[in-house]
């Protein structure tokens, strides 16, 4: 449930980082929020798919290594 949770305040979060680029006129900055929002986007993939890989075959209680 709290990765679930997470996950969706990411995605709002990159929701906001798009529109705020979108109002920016320096490139600079619009470049450096695109690339903390792919950033994000990355990190969030790499910890779903290392927190939650092989969970269905698990048979014992659910240990995440992100603790």
């Amino acid at each position: 449930m709290v990765l679930i949770l997470l996950r969706s305040e990411i995605i709002a979060f990159r929701g906001a980082i798009e529109k705020a680029t979108q109002k920016i006129k320096n490139n600079e900055l619009q470049a450096l929020l695109q690339s903390l929002s792919y950033q994000f986007s990355i990190e969030t993939k790499r910890v779903y798919l290392q927190e939650l890989k092989d969970i269905n075959r698990r048979k014992t209680a659910v240990q995440f290594r992100g603790r």
